[in-house]
């Protein structure tokens, strides 16, 4: 295969170089880049209409924030012309002037960050490109035809390619128009391709994702006999396109089409249409009526109209304008991302969690220790400067796992599982009459008890002990299975794959080397056949035909058996040494179709309920290997194992070599049927081979058997057969004749008769039916992939945390289901749906070259056709270590004479030496008599045993009423879908809206493609769950699902090994190209990372959780701080109260100490509990029960505050009017015209009591506002149950924040209050019961709050358990219950 996969044509290069190709990639994406922003250019860009508005959930400041607050700008400067008479009119301007800054950099930011979310993918794309332009230069070496025959993987998606001259599995994304390719048999094209000759053949072209299906010229419909076939040959095709393109234009075009966020919602419909449309409304008609009566009313000639009709409005109307929210969403979003983006870079904190371990929860100290915060400052300037391409504004990570209610997995091997599979079960037959070690081991104990009681034995009284106990066992399991199987006993041992190691095993069972006899032919022909590297390339080719032949059969799958078992060669005892004494002679590959008919309509598919049932391909590959020590060659035999029982006629019990019976052979193919179901299955055979019979070389041709040809090896006369062992005559005293067994050479035992005869042999295929039909039956081995331990743990955390796990699964419904149990998730009755609709599965082949389908015409036995009974066939006879049951003893003894006497005449081994046991190595040639004789009656076909034909066709024998070997192959569920749950995605969203929403609820879906996958996850979308997808960035088709879920994980999956002796190299150069296609495939994902890095996707979700928990806790005191002061000037305007609070007052609150309150809110110490709740679904996120609980906290929590403010201030001004005042009026202030001379003080003494007022009332404000802030921190606890004082951070911002405003206090009165009028004494001057009341309201708001949290405990209790109770529940209306 070497020399046709690497040949020139006319001695030229075939293909483009590396460089070449790198170029022509990175000139594709520009040019696709370039044509798709010319493309979309409308009058008004789209980031404009995203970023200002008012419908837009991207929109941040929207146009009515911006005229809300340019209108406030000009009525302020309307009041600065018109209000000459007020002392603070002169700083009027300077906080015009702050407005207008904040009103011009809330444009800028929100413009700037809607025109950095639509580029995103562009800038990605063009770091993609930078990184393309680097690796140009890179060389592919001569030595990386290793990956060329690596076993296939659906998470991984290459091509053979040719670059540099070289054949290379490249990475399909890597692919550009003109790379010439060689297209495997039964594999799918990568897109648009032409074949690379002239000439026209019957594939001039491929469509993308179309099968290349070659067939041979001679194909026929009836095939009765054996033939050879040709190989289907791999060919040459030249790309006509570059695949990667499509996925470049997907990316650009949808990467802004990500469902909305739920905390986006929250943030539009709190802003945006509570606040702005409905309260800055009723809070301005409410402030101009009051207004308006005041201004008009009191007194119509007041100069103080402009303060009532043009400042009021302002104040109070100024909290409710968004106008530091969007810098604050911003830098939340991004300080979150990047805390995220860190803890992936430092994966020291997340090293790998061992699985026994009971420890959930990551401390958050550990974090912070190892979190590098210098790299937190560069990723969050990075994130804001939209460099580095990462998606945080389009596709926000922080968001869509802080929330996440689906976790989903559409790739499997390599990412959830293992990349290989590794041996789950070993099956053979033993004889009960064979003595095994242990009771070989249990005899001498015995013995040495009853013969040597007073002195010391070599066996310890517990030992003996333990082998009476084995010996009993044993006994007692070979009289029950001797009882309904008289002819062999089953033994299965079952292995346990070690959780860190993708290879590691060990036998379950401590006694496991009783049977090491019996498991010495099978770890030698694992090494000498499954994982001989001289066989590979032979192998490729067979897999690659079998998958060809597969399209054209409804019922058979391809499934490649042979990967590597190594391993467990090694825990038999064997080394890789021993293949270096044999040399690989010859390769063959059988196979053989399969009737559709027998397989879906048959008992096991009936039983299963499962009418689409298909089994592996029917083939077997034989290795004939020379023994270099001895000279002779010897068949090792695998495959599936109904073609390897049909070859077979013997099996090796572990010291012998016995008939099988029927019994055995319906025990042999129930384990095989049932096991193959949901796991790999393989057959092992030996023989030993005639050196003088293999004259033809059949590497490059197959052998194709008629479908249900059991009967074919027993038909075909045995022309090259000899002797090979008899019985030996009896010796005195010798009871078990079976027992004495005589091996000849191989060498010796050449007739001349037989030489003849060898010479008139037919060069076809049923010359080596002949040799390959006396096989001698070893065991099965079954494989399975082994769930990865942290994705076990993974998945039951999840489901801690109400995040359902659902699992995409590529394969049938019954693998599935088994995998999905290795990995913990549910598996009932109603627990799995399948996404293939009948539509589908009606056009499985439409995808091929020819439509031909599998039509043969099969001859059965039983049938009209073949008529002749099954007394009359012509059979071969048996190999068995002593003599054939037909024979008797004294004819058998004469034989041994004269055959003995004939052979010493050769110089050859002694006919009588006398062998007691004997492993597989040590087995000598054994030869049948050389006349033919009727041969002893074969089993029932292995189709026809399990699948059930008609039993008026059968012969009836005493097997049928045999036991199964369930109890070593069971499927420990019900196959059948019970709950009668929806067939394919055109059926589930009627289901979900008429019946119940139990497919939402589900966690396996089976028989996935892409488009289906996508569709999925798209109805679960429309029904509100918040999808976050886990997927291969080495699979090309990933690309669309990344692009549909909210949020996508990108993982480099662990490739499969083709043997673990050929270890892959560790090539940097390799890995680079690699990395640099999976960054291609992962465009539209958030993060990407490989599976081997010790990064914890639970650690991650719950630290997304946990701060957007603190970051809804901080804008939430945000926005009611805001509504606060609102409020508090409201207050003022209704109780015709002077200005509660001036406007420098409330721009110092609103931009420098309560935003720093609110961000000190995201240091808040991890929550236990947040790990058990439930998010909630992405559907009416903000109704108008949540509106009105909010409104009722609201009031419980600030609205006492507020009125102890305005009460306080109140107090304070009436002081002021009976100090002040000639009047006694304790509301002087309603009516006070300081135009006016009767006062006893100046203007200047009344604004001076005004601003310490003021002053003063802001002060007690902004500690309340502290206070408060101490029940944002614990939100489900109470605070006798939790410190606040854990938060660091708010600790230092309530300090820092109070001794702000002491500052900010001291500084405005030594502005504005002349020091002459002593400010001091006006302070003096208000009542002790104001100081007191304010003194000790903090101490009466804390229970308040708590009484308030605590109610907010429960409701939120009440709903939790309701969400979990729907997050549980799957029962729907077919519920058998």
């Amino acid at each position: 295969m070497t020399s046709e996969i690497d040949d020139k044509l006319g001695g030229d290069v075939i293909g483009l170089t590396n460089k070449e190709a790198i170029k022509k990639l990175r000139l594709a994406i520009e040019e696709e880049v370039s044509k798709l922003q010319s493309s979309s250019s409308p009058r008004i860009p789209y980031w404009v209409r995203d970023a200002f508005y008012h419908r837009s959930y991207y929109a941040i400041f929207a146009w009515t924030s911006i005229v809300a607050m340019s209108v406030e700008i000009f009525l302020l400067l309307i009041y600065q012309i018109y209000g000459d008479h007020n002392f603070r009119v002169k700083s009027i301007t300077a906080e015009i002037f702050f407005l207008v800054l904040f009103l011009i950099f809330n444009v800028v930011i929100a413009a700037w960050d809607s025109r950095l979310r639509h580029t995103e993918m562009h800038f990605k794309v063009k770091s993609a490109l930078k990184l393309l332009e680097e690796n140009e230069n890179f060389v592919v070496k001569n030595d990386q035809q290793y990956s060329l025959h690596t076993p296939q993987s659906p998470c991984i998606s290459q091509q053979w390619t040719y670059r540099d001259g070289q054949l290379l599995n490249l990475p399909c994304s890597l692919l550009v128009d003109g790379d010439v390719i060689l297209m495997r048999p039964g594999h799918v094209a990568p897109g648009y391709c032409m074949l690379y000759n002239k000439d026209k053949g019957p594939h001039e072209y491929l469509k993308r994702e179309q099968v290349f299906a070659p067939l041979d010229e001679d194909l026929t419909e009836n095939i009765t006999s054996p033939r050879l076939r040709k190989p289907a040959c791999a060919t040459k095709f030249i790309m006509k396109e570059t695949p990667l393109i499509r996925g470049i234009s997907l990316a650009m075009e949808n990467a802004l089409k990500k469902p909305i966020t739920v905390i986006r919602k929250e943030y539009h419909a709190v802003v945006f249409y509570y606040i702005e449309r409905i309260a800055l409304l009723a809070v301005l008609l409410i402030i101009l009526c009051i207004g308006s009566i005041r201004a008009v009313y009191f007194n119509v000639n007041n100069e103080e109209w402009a303060e009532h009709l043009l400042l009021r409005p302002v104040l109070v109307t100024l909290p409710l304008i968004p106008i530091t929210l969007p810098i604050c969403w911003i830098l939340l979003n991004a300080v979150g991302n990047s805390y995220l983006l860190a803890i992936i870079n430092c994966k020291q904190c997340l090293k790998p969690i061992d699985p026994f371990d009971e420890m959930e929860e990551l401390p958050p100290t550990i974090l912070e220790k190892y979190v590098n915060w210098s790299d937190l400052k560069r990723l969050c300037c990075s994130l804001l400067l939209g460099r580095d391409g990462y998606l945080w504004r389009s596709a926000n990570l922080l968001q869509v796992l802080g929330s996440v209610t689906a976790l989903c997995c559409v790739d499997k091997k390599g990412i959830l599982s293992w990349p290989n599979p590794t041996p789950e079960k070993v099956f053979f037959l033993k004889s009960p009459k064979s003595k095994s070690n242990s009771e070989t081991s249990t005899h001498t104990c015995a013995d040495s008890e009853e013969t040597n009681l007073e002195v010391g034995d070599s066996c310890s009284s517990e030992e003996i002990l333990e082998n009476k106990k084995l010996t009993k066992l044993h006994k007692r399991l070979d009289v029950k299975d001797h009882i309904y199987h008289p002819g062999s006993q089953v033994e299965v041992l079952d292995l346990t794959h070690n959780l860190h190691s993708p290879f590691g095993i060990q036998f379950d069972d401590p006694n496991w080397k009783f049977y090491t006899d019996n498991l010495k032919p099978l770890g030698l022909g694992i090494l000498l056949n499954t994982c001989n590297p001289k066989a590979q390339e032979h192998y490729t080719k067979f897999s690659d035909h079998i998958a060809c032949e597969s399209l054209y059969n409804e019922s058979a799958v391809p499934v490649v058996n042979k990967r590597c078992l190594c391993e467990l060669a090694k825990q038999i005892g064997f080394t890789d040494s021993v293949v270096d004494f044999y040399e690989l002679v010859q390769q063959i590959g059988i196979f053989r179709h399969v009737h559709p008919e027998i397989v879906q309509k048959g008992k096991l598919a009936r039983s299963l309920n499962f009418p689409r049932l298909k089994m592996p391909f029917p083939n077997m590959t034989c290795a004939i290997l020379k023994d270099l020590h001895r000279g002779s060659n010897q068949l090792f035999s695998q495959g599936t194992a109904d073609l390897i029982l049909d070859a077979c006629n013997e099996y090796w019990d572990g010291g012998d070599i016995r008939v099988l019976t029927e019994s055995d052979r319906k025990r042999i193919l129930d384990f095989y049927h049932r096991s193959s179901l949901t796991a790999h299955c393989m057959g092992y055979a030996y023989s030993p081979l005639n050196n003088n019979t293999l004259t033809k070389d059949f590497n490059d041709m197959y052998i194709e058997l008629p479908a249900e040809g059991y009967n074919l090896f027993s038909s075909l006369e045995v022309a090259t057969s000899s002797p090979r062992s008899w019985d030996p005559p009896c010796v005195e005293g010798c009871s078990h004749p079976h027992s004495l067994n005589r091996y000849l050479s191989s060498d010796s035992l050449i007739l001349s008769e037989q030489e003849k005869k060898v010479e008139e042999w037919n060069c076809g295929a049923n010359s080596y039916l002949r040799q390959l039909g006396n096989e001698i039956f070893i065991g099965m081995v079954t494989m399975q992939y082994q769930a990865c331990p942290d994705f076990v743990q993974l998945i039951e955390q999840l489901d801690k945390a109400c995040i359902r796990f659902v699992h995409f699964s590529k394969e049938n419904e019954l693998r599935s289901r088994v995998f999905s149990e290795k990995m913990g998730l549910e598996s009932g009755w109603n627990c799995h749906i399948s996404l293939l609709s009948d539509e589908t599965s009606s056009d499985k082949e439409s995808n091929t070259v020819s439509p031909l389908k599998f039509s043969r015409h099969y001859i059965f036995p039983g049938t009209t056709e073949d008529s002749s009974p099954a007394e009359n066939r012509t059979e071969v006879p048996l190999r068995h270590a002593s003599a054939p049951s037909i024979i008797n003893v004294d004819s058998n003894a004469t034989k041994c004479e004269e055959i003995s006497n004939h052979l010493h005449r050769g110089d050859s081994v002694s006919v009588c030496n006398m062998v007691t046991t004997r492993t597989m190595d040590e087995t000598h040639i054994l030869f049948e008599d050389e006349n033919p004789i009727i041969r002893h009656k074969k089993s029932v076909s292995s189709l026809q045993d399990i699948f059930g034909l008609d039993e008026s066709n059968v012969s009836h024998s005493p097997s049928h009423i045999t036991e199964s070997t369930d109890q070593s192959a069971p499927v420990t569920f019900d196959m059948s879908n019970r709950a009668k749950l929806p067939k394919g995605t055109e059926n589930i969203r009627p289901h979900i809206e008429h019946v119940d929403n139990v497919p939402l609820q589900v966690s396996l879906f089976t028989d996935c493609t892409a488009t289906a996958t996508r569709e999925m996850i798209c109805i679960m979308q429309e029904y509100g769950e918040v999808v976050c997808c886990l997927g291969s960035s080495a699979n090309s088709l990933n690309m669309p699902i990344f692009l549909q879920a909210d949020a996508s994980i990108a993982i480099e999956p662990l490739l499969p090994h083709l043997c673990i002796q050929q270890a892959v190299p560790d090539d940097p150069e390799q890995k680079n190209l690699e990395n640099l296609s999976s960054v291609l495939n992962s465009l539209p994902c958030g993060i990407f990372f490989h599976r081997d890095d010790p990064i914890s996707l639970y650690h991650l979700i719950m630290e997304a959780r946990h701060y957007m928990c603190n970051m809804r806790n901080g804008l939430e005191f945000l926005l009611c701080s805001y509504l606060c002061l609102a409020l508090l000037q409201m207050f003022a305007v209704i109780f015709f109260l002077p200005l509660a609070l001036p406007l420098a007052h409330m721009l110092w609150l609103m931009c420098i100490e309560i935003p720093l309150l609110s961000l000190s809110l995201l240091g808040n110490p991890p929550d236990p509990r947040s790990t058990m709740l439930a998010t909630g679904k992405n559907v009416n996120v903000v109704n108008r029960q949540a509106i009105l609980f909010f409104t009722a906290c609201f009031c419980a929590k600030f609205c006492p505050s507020v009125i102890v403010s305005v009460f306080s201030f109140a107090c304070i001004m009436s002081s002021a009017c009976k100090l002040y005042l000639e009047s006694d009026a304790h509301i002087c202030w309603v009516s006070l015209d300081l135009s006016k001379t009767e006062r006893k003080f100046s203007t200047e003494s009344w604004f001076a009591a005004l601003t310490v007022s003021q002053n003063v009332i802001s002060f007690f404000l902004i500690i309340y506002f502290v206070f408060i802030s101490m029940g944002f921190i614990h939100r489900s606890h109470l605070l006798w149950k939790s410190n606040p004082f854990e938060n660091k951070y708010w600790v230092i911002a309530a300090l820092s924040v109070i001794c702000l405003h002491l500052l900010f206090n001291v500084t405005d009165i030594a502005l504005h209050v002349d020091s002459s009028l002593k400010p001091i004494a006006i302070i003096e001057h208000i009542p002790y019961y104001i100081w007191l009341l304010c003194a000790l309201w903090p101490f009466i708001l804390l229970p308040i709050n708590e009484l308030v949290r605590h109610h907010e405990i429960k409701v939120n209790v009440r709903q939790q358990k309701r969400a979990r109770l729907e997050f549980c529940t799957k029962l729907g209306m077919n519920s058998p219950f």
